[in-house]
């Protein structure tokens, strides 16, 4: 065995951090998180933390601006982002851009001699005070197993990054054989793999189950994600999602959100490794609010006036005045917000487009409230609202 098992130093420390890890995993909403982000803010000391983010997209072409859009809302910069089921190759990796990252993305698998439209391609995107590099001798595709993974080099110690997506209708003893190879060849250190590998973790009886687990730790890799990552209405909650690392000694929380663009959570952990981020998001501050309903007051009110406006006071600076006051009256904050969004870095991302998902979640929770085993498909009434309100967010 050209990679040798290893026991750590403090076995004991170990159980009980992996432990404690699992114990506290939970499920956060936005605001939950943005809390958690500000109490863990001291481990900083000025510099950024280490953390990782996974997310099965289920297809960038569908959900990209929708992911965007939640990631923006949350008040921690990911070091790194892992995407699953992206459906694009790397030649039109550019089209799904998020400021701040580098993005990698592997090839989609091939259907004979063309591309598979659904249900393939992974990608990674890297913070840019990063500087990563492929790593190509675990960076494989076939029908069973597609990976990609990155070596980043200009921390204290070099930190090996990967991602990994199981077609769930693969051959599971094919997986396994190279999910194997890779978690032995991986530096014993400081190694993280995300994905979604398709075996549920809470069923025993799922195939694969056990030499899955048996890979894991036999490699001294261990999962950090304890709770269900994949939520259908009908369908039993499954752990298939995770993220593994051997580097668990320095993880201290993990978890997974409970709002979703898919029927996959985004899963998340942070890690007690810091880096300088050179290139700060810097906040912005935001004096207007010139969503739809605003501007269309906005619109109202100043055809009011103008209509009003006597022709011997035709000068720029008066129609200047009515112009900012009624902007001032219709537009403007009462306070002040600061966010790090802005017309520049996003300027997709607006207030419209905000509450639009926000309403679309809240659709899809009503929805999934009524579902049961006896109900699998829940109050119909409430989930055709939900699928057309989705249906016409995406046209």
């Amino acid at each position: 065995d050209d990679h040798p098992n290893t026991v750590p130093s403090d076995n004991f420390a170990s159980l009980e951090n992996i432990n404690r890890i699992l114990d506290t995993c939970k499920s956060y909403s936005k605001k939950d998180f943005n809390e958690l982000s500000h109490d863990i803010e001291p481990r900083r000391q000025g510099s950024s933390l280490f953390s990782t983010y996974f997310h099965n997209i289920d297809g960038n072409a569908t959900n990209f601006d929708s992911f965007t859009t939640e990631l923006h809302q949350l008040s921690t910069t990911f070091s790194v982002i892992g995407l699953g089921e992206t459906n694009c190759n790397p030649e039109n990796k550019d089209l799904y851009s998020i400021s701040g990252y580098n993005s990698y993305y592997q090839n989609t698998l091939k259907n004979n001699a063309t591309f598979k439209k659904k249900g393939t391609g992974v990608a990674l995107y890297v913070h840019d005070s990063l500087n990563a590099v492929i790593d190509n001798q675990h960076s494989v595709i076939t029908s069973h197993i597609e990976t990609l993974f990155v070596s980043i080099t200009n921390t204290t110690k070099p930190i090996h990054i990967g991602v990994i997506y199981r077609p769930p209708n693969s051959e599971i003893k094919l997986f396994l054989e190279d999910f194997r190879k890779i978690t032995k060849s991986l530096p014993q250190e400081r190694s993280y793999i995300m994905g979604d590998f398709n075996i549920n973790l809470h069923n025993s009886s799922h195939q694969g189950f056990y030499e899955y687990q048996e890979i894991l730790l036999s490699s001294n890799f261990s999962p950090l994600i304890s709770i269900s990552t994949h939520e259908k209405p009908g369908c039993k909650n499954t752990c298939i999602d995770n993220i593994h690392t051997n580097n668990y000694n320095d993880v201290f929380t993990s978890g997974a959100f409970s709002e979703t663009i898919s029927h996959h959570l985004p899963i998340f952990q942070f890690s007690n490794i810091t880096y300088d981020n050179d290139n700060p998001k810097q906040a912005h501050i935001q004096y207007y609010n010139f969503c739809k309903s605003n501007i269309e007051q906005f619109i109202n009110k100043l055809s009011e006036k103008i209509n009003n406006f006597s022709a011997c006071d035709e000068r720029f600076d008066a129609f200047n005045d009515i112009f900012l006051t009624t902007m001032d009256n219709t537009c403007k904050l009462t306070i002040p917000k600061t966010t790090k969004r802005n017309n520049i870095n996003n300027p997709w991302i607006t207030d419209g487009l905000i509450h639009s998902i926000e309403t679309k979640h809240n659709l899809y929770k009503n929805w999934k409230r009524t579902v049961s085993s006896g109900s699998p498909n829940g109050d119909l009434e409430k989930r055709d609202k939900y699928r057309a309100y989705n249906k016409n967010l995406k046209s």
